[in-house]
C-alpha cells in the first residue's frame, strides 16, 4: 500500500523525523526534510541525499503522481529481537549495508520462513 505525504504548506517545512523519499537513483528510502521556496521549487533533502524538484519540471500529472508516490510516513525497521515474529507475507522494512557508512532502507516481503 502506497502512502503519500501531503504537500507542504508554503514556508513551513516538516520535521525531520516521520517522512521518507525513496530516491530514483536507487529505490532506498531516505528520511527526508522538506521546503518550498518561491511556490515553485521543493527540495527534498536529508543528511546524504539532497534533491530539487521545481514545478515545471513535471510535464504530466502521471509524472507528479508518480512523484507523490515516492513519499511515505516513516516505517520502522524490523529489529533482531523481533525475528521470531516474522510470517512469511509480511511486509518489513530491512537495511542493507554496501559499505563502512552505506546504509540504505528498502521495503521487503518475507517470502519464507
Amino acid at each position: 500500500m502506497k502512502r503519500a505525504a501531503a504537500p507542504p504548506v508554503a514556508g513551513k517545512a516538516p520535521a525531520m523525523e516521520g517522512l521518507d523519499f525513496r530516491a530514483p537513483m536507487d529505490d532506498a528510502w531516505y528520511a527526508v526534510r522538506l521546503r518550498l521556496e518561491r511556490e515553485r521549487e521543493s527540495f527534498a533533502s536529508s543528511d546524504i541525499y539532497d534533491e530539487l524538484y521545481r514545478a515545471d519540471g513535471f510535464r504530466t500529472v502521471e509524472e507528479l503522481e508518480e512523484f507523490r508516490g515516492r513519499f511515505r510516513l516513516t516505517t520502522l525497521q524490523l529489529q533482531d529481537d523481533e525475528c521470531r515474529k516474522v510470517i512469511e507475507g509480511m511486509e518489513v522494512c530491512v537495511s542493507h549495508t554496501f559499505g563502512e557508512s552505506d546504509v540504505r532502507f528498502y521495503n521487503a516481503v518475507i517470502d519464507a520462513v
